[in-house]
């Protein structure tokens, strides 16, 4: 049994490449916002490290917590549904908080990141199961690696965006 390359696998596989397309601009939404969090966090605080190390620390341990019964949901309900259902919910909550102006505290802060934070960690299992039954036996390996590498990718625009926003 031999792989594909990453190339190949996003031209011949379109349910993947929109997954992956998808996912990418969502972790870009996620990376973008912990910037903003972060800084919100420190506007709140006069700059208090704690504070800000909170924001991570609230999302850890949010994940931690959540992840192992999310997990639970991926396999007893539709995988695509709860990908969807949560980055709907990630998108409209962060639209009302933003909207309304509601991060005036830093305990608001940390509600938004564990919000936000509990949204991904109902995608992400639900993301993994739901692979297998787009991609064929050999394309899932690269398939894995590539959703993981976008993550870094993500991870580095996002914030890159988020930073250069919150700097204007």
């Amino acid at each position: 049994m031999s792989g594909i390359g990453y190339i190949e696998l996003l031209r011949r596989n379109a349910p993947f490449r929109r997954l992956f397309a998808f996912n990418e601009i969502s972790f870009i939404g996620d990376w973008f916002t912990v910037i903003a969090l972060f800084i919100m966090a420190g506007q709140a605080t006069d700059n208090s490290p704690l504070a800000i190390a909170g924001v991570l620390a609230a999302r850890s341990f949010s994940l931690a917590l959540a992840t192992p019964f999310t997990g639970m949901l991926a396999d007893r309900y539709s995988r695509k549904g709860l990908m969807v259902g949560a980055n709907v919910a990630s998108f409209v909550v962060l639209v009302v908080v933003l909207g309304f102006d509601l991060l005036e505290s830093l305990t608001s802060v940390y509600a938004l990141a564990v919000v936000m934070v509990a949204a991904r960690a109902m995608f992400d299992p639900a993301e993994y199961a739901y692979l297998p039954n787009i991609c064929d036996e050999q394309e899932l390996l690269t398939a894995n690696a590539l959703t993981s590498g976008g993550w870094s990718v993500a991870l580095g625009v996002g914030s890159a965006i988020g930073g250069l926003t919150i700097s204007l």
